[in-house]
């Protein structure tokens, strides 16, 4: 639908679940980190992050060279709703979003608030901005 390869950066590193539980938050980190360095030469695709990839600024970096950055923006209300990931279990998930929330408003985005959109919505605005025009090298 968005006529991209289609990469999930959870997929490249399998497990992700119990690899965060087994490892703690920093070699978890780490993990995804090396996942995306190993895309550092994939163009023209699409790529679906873990959450939590904002928190280390050498991954936002990285991130920023390899393309154009789409943020989908989500109330805590919107958020709630959806599965509880595993690092919910030391911290809670409003904590976990009153951290991030300022590090994803601080970078360089497109910005595509979910709070009404279905997933076909959502699918719908992110189709919008992929096809809108010839992306640009490194995307």
């Amino acid at each position: 639908m968005l006529g991209r390869p289609f990469i999930d950066t959870d997929d490249l590193i399998g497990e992700t679940e119990k690899k965060y539980r087994e490892l703690g938050e920093e070699a978890f980190r780490e993990l995804e980190h090396q996942a995306i360095v190993s895309l550092k030469n994939v163009k023209n695709s699409v790529i679906s992050l873990g959450g939590g990839v904002v928190l280390r600024a050498d991954t936002v970096a990285l991130l920023q060279k390899l393309g154009e950055m789409i943020y989908l923006e989500a109330s805590f209300e919107t958020l709630r709703i959806g599965k509880v990931p595993a690092f919910a279990q030391t911290k809670s998930l409003q904590e976990i979003y009153h951290v991030r929330k300022p590090i994803y408003e601080s970078i360089s985005a497109r910005k595509i608030n979910i709070d009404q959109l279905d997933e076909a919505g959502v699918l719908a605005a992110l189709v919008s901005i992929v096809t809108l025009e010839d992306p640009p090298d490194g995307f």
